[in-house]
């Protein structure tokens, strides 16, 4: 009985073997974990830009448009620039709406081609903002379709200052 007393416990490897199992799987979760990307979405600013209420004669003689159209611009685009070139994106305006008929006019599609235009005209007057990013665009992957149809929808220029034109009061006579 002397002797099994003085012999000391052998204990197995196993505990040992699962310790170190742990701490190499976990620190390899965190080294393999995906890292987040980069975000280059182009994001909307929170503070949209109203023209103000505007009567335009449209392509008929005799037929006018009421309308309070509203900019949305990017959120890295300085409002300073938009504020500076308001006089003239009100004359752009004035002078894009009546090359659209009230056949076009009272459609919905015909109210997005005159959004659309308008984006499209404006963005051409503003000047370059040098601290705004335009991302380079995505490769297209097979699977990806759907995703670029919905993002399309989204702005109506996604590289421009403006992503958008909406009416807040639209009405012909």
């Amino acid at each position: 009985m002397a002797e099994a007393a003085a012999a000391p416990k052998k204990k197995g490897k196993l505990p040992l073997i699962l310790v170190v199992a742990l701490v190499v799987g976990g620190g390899g979760f965190f080294v393999m974990k995906p890292k987040p990307k980069e975000s280059h979405a182009i994001e909307a600013s929170k503070e949209v830009l109203s023209i103000g209420e505007l009567t335009v004669n449209l392509k008929e003689s005799g037929i006018y448009l009421k309308c309070t159209p509203v900019l949305v611009p990017r959120k890295d685009y300085k409002k300073e620039l938009l504020d500076h070139s308001m006089e003239a994106i009100k004359d752009y305006i004035v002078c894009k709406i009546p090359d659209f008929s009230i056949t076009q006019v009272k459609t919905f599609e015909g109210k997005r081609a005159i959004q659309k235009a308008l984006v499209e005209g404006i963005n051409n007057l503003l000047p370059e903002d040098k601290d705004m990013v335009n991302p380079a665009e995505p490769k297209k992957k097979k699977g990806d379709q759907e995703e670029d149809t919905a993002e399309a929808h989204e702005f109506d220029a996604p590289k421009g200052p403006v992503l958008r034109v909406y009416f807040t009061a639209f009405a012909w006579q």
